[in-house]
Order: C-alpha cells, then sequence, then structure tokens
C-alpha cells in the first residue's frame, strides 16, 4: 500500500471516530403560559410589565389557561413585525382556547415566555387550532422559542 493510500484511510478513519463521539444538544425547552390579562388591577390578579420601551403592566389571572404542554408544534414565520412562532394547538388546548376567546372578545391574553411577558394581544374574535407569537423577536429568538416549545412536547 502505497504512504498516500494509507493517510487516505486514516483521515477517513478519524473523520468517522470523530462523527460517533460528537454529540448533539437537543434544545433546551421554554416555558410558555397564556393568561387571561386585563389592564386595571384586579382581585387576585397578579400585575406584571412587558418589555419593551413602552413598559405596559398587565394583570394576569392566578393560572395559565394554556401552557406549552398544549403545543403540539411551533415553526419560525415572518410576521409584520419580524420573526415570530407559528404553534399548533393540541385537541384539549384547541377546545381551551375556543371556549375562553369566544367568551372574552375584546380583552387581553397575555403570553409569557420563560417568566417575561413578550406579548398581550387583545382578542379579536374567536381563536381556535392555530396561533402566532409576535413579540417583536430577533430571528435567533424566535429559532429559540419554536425549538424549545417543540422540545418542550
Amino acid at each position: 500500500m502505497r504512504r498516500t493510500e494509507k493517510l487516505t484511510i486514516l483521515c477517513l478513519l478519524l473523520v468517522v471516530a470523530c462523527a460517533k463521539t460528537q454529540t448533539v444538544v437537543p434544545p433546551a425547552a421554554v416555558t410558555l403560559e397564556i393568561r387571561w390579562a386585563k389592564t386595571e388591577p384586579t382581585p387576585n390578579f397578579t400585575p406584571m410589565t412587558a418589555e419593551g420601551p413602552e413598559k405596559w403592566t398587565f394583570y394576569l389571572a392566578p393560572t395559565p389557561l394554556l401552557t406549552g404542554a398544549d403545543i403540539a408544534a411551533a415553526e419560525v414565520v415572518e410576521s409584520y413585525f419580524g420573526p415570530g412562532v407559528s404553534f399548533t394547538l393540541t385537541k384539549q388546548g384547541e377546545a381551551t382556547m375556543r371556549a375562553f376567546t369566544r367568551e372574552h372578545i375584546r380583552e387581553h391574553l397575555a403570553i409569557i415566555i420563560d417568566g417575561r411577558l413578550v406579548s398581550a394581544p387583545i382578542i379579536q374574535s374567536e381563536i381556535g387550532k392555530y396561533g402566532l407569537i409576535d413579540g417583536g423577536f430577533t430571528l435567533e429568538e424566535a429559532r429559540r422559542i419554536a425549538a424549545g416549545l417543540n422540545a418542550g412536547r
């Protein structure tokens, strides 16, 4: 066997050995809570201030309507405000969301990710199986949130 053939085989063995020892770190799950929110102090509701230039304060219901466990799938999408996270709810999550939003049109839903209030949109109509989290994210933040929601399933 010639020297160049020996070097080629050695290089291939090193590549295979490195590939076998490389570990892939799965994305870390993110915590998601969707809660009923009010703009005025309400008994048993907890104040939370949104991040961003306006620093809005909302008063959040004591228990979440939905959590990351209610997400069936999530992906990064381009939205009006830049990168966002589109999600699909589980059957139970969809039923909860439909029932709540049907009765609370023109009220707020707070979207809390990793303990941060990222958005509190006004419910415009009944919300079903699909949703969009649009908090003015960078592409990297949106990717982390979508991957984290998918990892938490």
